[in-house]
C-alpha cells in the first residue's frame, strides 16, 4: 500500500494496491505521484481525481524513481538503463545498462545522479539529455539524494557515506558500522542515513550524530570495587540513620557520620 500524510487528515492509504514498492516521488509543478515496483512496473497517481495509472513502459525490476518540478521524471531499472518521463510518456534517457540502485534530481533537473550497485556515480546537468561519469569509484551504493544546490551524499552497503557539491570532488564523511539502507539531504546541507543497525544518523557540515534511542539515559554497568586498607580489630556497631550515601549513574558511598566502634 501507499500512504500519505498531511496535518489535515494524518496519515491515509491512497494506493491499496499490494505491490514490492520501491521508490515514491512528486512531482512539484503537477498533482502527480509517480511510483516503481520491483519485479512490477512504474506508475502514476493523479491526486485530484485519485487516478491510477500505469506506464508504457513494458520493463519490471524498478528499483528507484525521483522527479524534479520542470515537468520530468526519472527511474532505474535493476540490469538496466535510465528512463525519463516527459507529460506521461517514458524514454530511455541513458542507454548505459548497468545494476542501478539509486537515482535523484534537484528542483530543476541540474542535477540528477544516477548510482550503480558495485559500480560508479553518474551524473547529468541538462535534464537527462547528457550523461557522464561524476564518481569513478566503485563500491556497493544503495541509495544517493541532491538537494537544490547540486550538494550531494551517497552511501554503500559497506556503511560508506560520501559527499560531493555539485559531484565534481567526493569525500568520505562517515564510515558506519553496519550498511547504509538509505540516505536524504535537505537544501541547508543536512543529511539523514537510515542503517540496518535500526538507527539514524544526522550529518551537517563536518559532524556526525546517531539519532536518539528509547532506551534509558542512565544505565550504569560497572560500579567500583572497595578494598579497605585498615581492618577494625571488632564487629562495628553502625547507626542506620547516620549512614547517607549519594548514588549517581557510577555510584560512590560517601557516609556524612563517621562509625562508632
Amino acid at each position: 500500500m501507499i500512504y500519505s500524510y498531511s496535518a489535515e487528515t494524518g496519515w491515509i492509504i491512497i494506493v491499496e494496491e499490494s505491490n514490492k514498492w520501491t521508490g515514491v516521488s512528486i512531482s512539484g509543478s503537477t498533482s502527480y505521484v509517480y511510483l516503481s515496483a520491483y519485479r512490477s512496473y512504474l506508475y502514476r497517481y493523479l491526486t485530484t481525481s485519485e487516478t491510477f495509472t500505469q506506464a508504457n513502459v513494458d520493463v519490471s525490476d524498478w528499483v528507484d524513481i525521483t522527479s524534479s518540478d520542470n515537468g520530468f521524471s526519472y527511474a532505474v531499472a535493476k540490469n538496466g538503463f535510465i528512463w525519463k518521463e516527459n507529460n506521461g510518456v517514458w524514454s530511455v534517457s541513458y542507454s548505459l545498462k548497468r545494476r542501478w540502485s539509486a537515482v535523484s534530481t534537484n528542483v530543476i533537473g541540474t542535477y540528477i545522479f544516477a548510482s550503480a550497485a558495485s559500480d560508479q556515480i553518474y551524473l547529468s546537468s541538462d535534464n537527462g539529455q547528457n550523461w557522464a561519469m561524476s564518481y569513478a569509484n566503485i563500491n556497493l551504493w544503495s541509495s544517493i539524494s541532491v538537494n537544490d544546490d547540486g550538494i550531494v551524499y551517497a552511501c554503500d552497503k559497506l556503511g560508506r557515506v560520501y559527499r560531493s557539491n555539485g559531484g565534481n570532488d567526493w569525500t568520505k564523511v562517515l564510515k558506519l558500522k553496519s550498511s547504509g539502507l538509505t540516505i536524504s539531504v535537505s537544501n541547508n546541507d543536512i543529511a539523514y542515513v537510515a542503517a540496518y543497525d535500526d538507527k539514524i544518523y544526522t550529518h551537517q557540515i563536518i559532524s556526525w550524530t546517531e539519532s536518539p534511542t528509547f532506551s534509558p539515559s542512565v544505565n550504569p554497568t560497572t560500579f567500583p570495587t572497595i578494598h579497605p586498607t585498615n581492618l577494625p580489630s571488632k564487629d562495628p556497631t553502625v547507626n542506620p540513620t547516620s549512614f547517607s550515601p549519594t548514588i549517581s549513574s557510577s555510584p560512590t558511598l560517601s557516609p556524612t557520620r563517621s562509625v562508632t566502634w
